[in-house]
């Protein structure tokens, strides 16, 4: 099933916090209980731009690198990706199906 579109008379903007794995090197998002995720719809939404800050300077960067904060739309209660760099992010590598692109999941 290919992921709602977002609508601008629906969708709200929210943010998440995204890094990538040091040892693995895939993108990962910041979950609900303070966990990475590897899958965007697991990302935890902030509705202000300054908490999802707050986070991302709360982190312990022993495992992650580049950690940043993301502008999204949220659609159903679901993050999906404002700009064509974080959709591909979101989606895995683009040189050959590994991953997230294997599984079908974003």
């Amino acid at each position: 099933m290919p992921p709602p579109r977002a609508n601008p008379r629906s969708a709200s903007r929210c943010w998440v916090v995204t890094a990538s794995d040091l040892l693995e090197g895939d993108v990962i998002y910041l979950g609900h209980n303070g966990r990475w995720q590897r899958q965007l719809a697991y990302a935890r939404l902030f509705h202000h731009p300054e908490h999802a800050e707050e986070a991302r300077c709360s982190l312990h960067p022993d495992t992650v690198i580049g950690a940043y904060v993301s502008e999204m739309d949220e659609v159903l209660g679901r993050p999906l990706p404002r700009g064509l760099r974080e959709r591909l992010r979101s989606l895995g590598p683009g040189n050959r199906p590994l991953g997230k692109q294997m599984s079908g999941s974003s």
